[in-house]
């Protein structure tokens, strides 16, 4: 089958994304960001894989050396799955360290922040549910 489109409904059977063939994005609420916080926001990319297919909502995520995520949750869960990089994970009285091919599992509902180490991270994000967030 020859790839034409980044993204291919296949009916009821398949849904594929051609990571190469789709575009870079940055958060949706960008514009909406205090001033300061729109230029830090313009350096998360965002490569969209599947938006609600199979109930997933799927993108390859990178952040910038040092951004700090600060406290928040979300009405959904999430699965994070590091490809390269390093972030340390807050959630509670708990804090991790991940690196390349960890994962972590974050329940709807908890409020958990991160700080992102010296070389950046990218990362697989599967959510259960269409992106919502609240500050903590």
């Amino acid at each position: 089958m020859e790839p034409t489109e980044p993204v291919v409904d296949a009916g009821d059977v398949l849904t594929v994304a051609r990571f190469d063939e789709l575009e870079w994005t940055n958060p949706a609420a960008t514009e909406q960001l205090p001033e300061h916080l729109r230029e830090v926001a313009r350096q998360i990319k965002r490569k969209g894989l599947v938006a609600g297919e199979c109930g997933f909502f799927a993108s390859h995520v990178t952040f910038p050396a040092g951004h700090v995520a600060d406290p928040h949750s979300h009405s959904h869960s999430e699965l994070f799955v590091l490809l390269s990089g390093s972030m340390d994970l807050r959630a509670g009285d708990t804090a991790a360290t991940l690196g390349p091919n960890d994962a972590v599992a974050i329940p709807a509902g908890q409020t958990y922040g991160f700080t992102v180490g010296a070389d950046g991270v990218a990362f697989l994000l599967v959510r259960t549910g269409q992106a919502t967030h609240r500050l903590a």
